[in-house]
């Protein structure tokens, strides 16, 4: 679904990508994992055409899309949830959920996205701004998943999340994937979601990808001693 090729991007003429290589299979969950300030949300900017990319290419369907505008790839199929959120404060949780299906993808039935996150549909009156952070979280989720994407990508979604809510939203995240085959890339510190969520992880430092596999064959142990080495 996803090819990533020796991509590199840049933030005012300073590089901080250094040739990222990374794949996301048809129907798989991939983790992109790593500390802070390694380049994991610059990767997911790059892929959004969001930052500067100086080189390399990112293929979304076997579609050369590096050259598109963000509008573009979201319309060519790319659900992006960034760190922070980005719900819009003072629109009604309803109103928010509508503005995902500007993409002009085939749509998410309703009923199915309320069954995921149960809160979304009680507050579809309320404003974004007056959900918790979890809430939030789980609207913006649905907000990206309403426009039907081919590919969801989640940029750290346990970032000031209770403990509870990171479980359902692990759920929510394993069921839309086993039930429609979205193909999904998420950004995380927390290794425990990561491993729990993920099929195949990619650890990140300094602008590159230094280890990679499925997750099976990758430890929590193996990862952190790749971290506190780099």
């Amino acid at each position: 679904m996803l090819e990533v090729r020796n991509l590199k991007a840049a933030y005012s003429g300073s590089e901080a990508l250094h040739g990222v290589t990374l794949s996301v299979p048809d129907g798989k969950i991939c983790a992109l994992v790593g500390r802070n300030g390694v380049g994991k949300t610059t990767t997911l900017r790059g892929i959004m055409g969001l930052v500067d990319v100086t080189g390399g290419s990112v293929r979304l369907a076997g579609e050369d899309i590096t050259g598109y505008a963000t509008y573009t790839r979201a319309h060519k199929g790319i659900g992006y949830v960034p760190q922070g959120r980005d719900i819009f404060p003072q629109m009604t949780v309803e109103e928010n959920l509508h503005l995902g299906l500007a993409t002009g993808g085939k749509g998410t039935d309703e009923a199915a996205l309320f069954a995921l996150f149960p809160d979304v549909k009680k507050f579809l009156a309320r404003k974004g701004g007056d959900l918790s952070g979890g809430q939030q979280q789980q609207l913006a989720i649905a907000r990206a998943l309403i426009g039907g994407p081919k590919l969801l990508l989640l940029d750290e979604p346990t970032e000031g999340i209770q403990p509870s809510i990171i479980k359902d939203i692990g759920r929510a995240i394993r069921s839309v994937n086993e039930k429609t085959g979205l193909s999904i890339l998420l950004v995380e510190q927390y290794l425990d979601f990561a491993l729990d969520v993920a099929d195949y992880c990619y650890i990140m430092d300094k602008g590159r990808v230094v280890l990679e596999g499925n997750r099976a064959e990758l430890s929590k142990e193996e990862i952190e001693s790749c971290m506190l080495a780099s």
